[in-house]
C-alpha cells in the first residue's frame, strides 16, 4: 500500500514539474489531463506529423446528431466564423434552435443529452481553478465551470450538452449532478463501466431521480452498440 501512495505522490510531482516547465508554454500553460502522463511521455520514440510540419490541435468539435430518427445541427462551422475555444481547452459548439426546442419535449432528446452529461470520466472545477473540485457546494455561476476530460471526444460531448442547458455541475464517486434546463438533478452512480477494447463503449448504471428506476446510460462505437440494441416493440 506504501508503494502505491508512493508512485501516486511521484506522478503529481511530476505533473507540477511539467507543468512548471517554461519550454512547455504556448499562449498559455500546459494542462495535464492525466495522471499517466509522464509515463506515457516517457515510451513515446516518434514524433508523426501531418505534411505542413505542425502538429494537429487535438480538438473535436460537437457539429450534428441524429435522434429519433431526426438530424439535428449542420457540418458547417457556426457563420464561417473560429470556433470558440474555453478555459477547459474544448470547443464550444454552434447552437441548433430546432434542437434546443425539441429538447424541452422529447423524452428521447433529453435522455441523450443526460447520457452525454454523465456517461463519462470528466471531472469538474470551478472558478477557473483547474483540480480543484468543489464537493461541499454547487457553483453560483454555472458560466465558470471548467471541465477535465482525459480525451477530446468526451470533452465537446460534455460542452455540447452545457450549451443545450443540461450543465454538468458535480460529479463524484457516488453521484452526477445535472441541471437540466432549470432543475437540478441528482443521479445516484450505481456502477460504472470503463471503456476497454473488448466492449468498445462505457456504461454508467444510475437511480434516475425523477422515475427512480435503474438505468443504464451508454456510449461507445457505433458497431458495438448496435449490436446490443434490440426493436423496440
Amino acid at each position: 500500500m506504501s508503494l502505491y501512495i508512493l508512485l501516486e505522490l511521484t506522478k503529481l510531482i511530476q505533473i507540477w514539474f511539467i507543468r512548471q516547465d517554461l519550454d512547455l508554454f504556448g499562449t498559455k500553460a500546459i494542462l495535464c489531463r492525466s495522471m499517466s502522463i509522464a509515463e506515457d511521455l516517457g515510451q513515446v520514440e516518434y514524433i508523426f506529423s501531418d505534411k505542413t510540419g505542425t502538429l494537429t490541435e487535438n480538438q473535436m468539435v460537437f457539429k450534428c446528431i441524429s435522434c429519433s430518427k431526426q438530424v439535428y445541427g449542420s457540418m458547417e462551422t457556426c457563420n464561417n466564423e473560429e470556433p470558440t475555444v474555453d478555459e477547459s481547452g474544448g470547443v464550444r459548439p454552434c447552437i441548433d434552435m430546432t434542437l434546443l426546442a425539441t429538447s424541452k419535449e422529447d423524452e428521447n432528446v433529453r435522455s441523450m443529452f443526460v447520457a452525454m452529461a454523465v456517461c463519462n470520466t470528466v471531472m469538474v472545477t470551478t472558478e477557473g481553478r483547474r483540480g480543484t473540485s468543489f464537493s461541499q457546494y454547487l457553483p453560483k455561476d454555472f458560466n465558470r465551470i471548467v471541465y477535465e476530460a482525459e480525451s477530446p471526444d468526451e470533452l465537446s460531448l460534455v460542452n455540447a450538452a452545457r450549451e443545450y442547458k443540461f450543465i454538468l455541475l458535480r460529479r463524484t464517486p457516488e453521484s452526477c449532478v445535472v441541471k437540466q434546463q432549470d432543475v437540478i438533478m441528482r443521479y445516484k452512480v450505481l456502477s460504472t463501466l470503463p471503456f476497454d477494447s473488448t466492449r468498445k463503449c462505457m456504461s454508467i448504471i444510475v437511480i434516475h431521480p425523477r422515475t427512480m428506476k435503474m438505468t443504464m446510460y451508454t456510449k461507445g462505437a457505433d458497431a458495438a452498440v448496435y449490436a446490443k440494441l434490440r426493436k423496440s416493440t
